[in-house]
């Protein structure tokens, strides 16, 4: 089956508390949480980002410093059989920071291998403007999230092309923050520039942070005829009661 979206979510704090995204309802086990937030600054130097709900792997940490800084985290979480309802960003209690996250959380994913080829980054400074930079898909279907982070006050448009665009913002603080996140399917393996996200006025004091993510769909295998049997690219594989179930070879 391919990538399906299960659902976006996001919200913001100030003076540097925590951010709680409340998840999409209906997330079931199987379903892959990808997450970024974006912390602002004003003389404030890196930070590591981190999850306060157990369980996320890293797939970027990334920092550009101007007269105001963005720090952009990204991670990501393989819903277990008691999937979260939250999602909890360290904000690391600095009093000016303002704290955006942001979630994508997609169905059909490959639970082993998520991502179909290694997150690619970039940073800039003097624009408020994420580029999320090029990536190479290896597999059909593959899904790419673009992901920006700055220190912009902006609520952007996705890039050309991109869907199911999420977004949030902390105007509050000295240390301004906003985060995106926006989809889109890439039929068959090819080199998937994004692109910049919009409607970002350009300010010299602003910073820029941006990931890429190939995100890898789930393989269903063939069905033969004679019941229990799963036609696999190289092999016929007996498959035991628990993967018929799984393939929906078996009630």
């Amino acid at each position: 089956m391919p990538i399906s979206l299960r659902g976006t979510a996001s919200n913001n704090a100030s003076a540097g508390a925590d951010v709680t995204v409340t998840l999409p309802g209906g997330i079931a086990k199987g379903d892959v949480v990808f997450a970024a937030y974006c912390e602002g600054g004003v003389l404030r130097p890196n930070q590591d980002m981190d999850m306060v709900t157990a369980g996320y792997t890293e797939l970027a940490d990334l920092f550009a410093d101007d007269t105001l800084e963005a720090n952009l985290g990204v991670f990501r979480k393989v819903q277990g059989v008691t999937p979260d309802t939250t999602a909890v960003f360290d904000g690391h209690g600095g009093s000016a920071d303002g704290v955006a996250a942001a979630v994508v959380v997609l169905s059909d994913v490959d639970t082993v291998t998520p991502e179909d080829t290694a997150t690619t980054t970039a940073t800039g400074i003097n624009d408020g403007t994420p580029d999320p930079p090029s990536i190479t898909t290896v597999t059909a279907g593959a899904w790419v999230i673009a992901i920006g982070g700055s220190s912009a006050e902006d609520v952007p448009t996705a890039p050309a092309n991109y869907e199911n665009l999420v977004t949030d913002l902390n105007a509050a603080d000295a240390g301004k923050s906003s985060v995106m996140m926006a989809t889109r399917l890439i039929a068959s393996p090819t080199s998937e520039n994004p692109g910049v996200f919009g409607n970002i006025v350009v300010d010299i004091t602003d910073a820029w942070a941006a990931a890429t993510i190939a995100v890898r769909p789930r393989f269903y295998p063939a069905i033969d005829s004679d019941l229990g049997y799963l036609r696999h690219p190289k092999h016929k594989i007996r498959a035991g009661v628990a993967r018929q179930v799984e393939y929906g070879l078996r009630a």
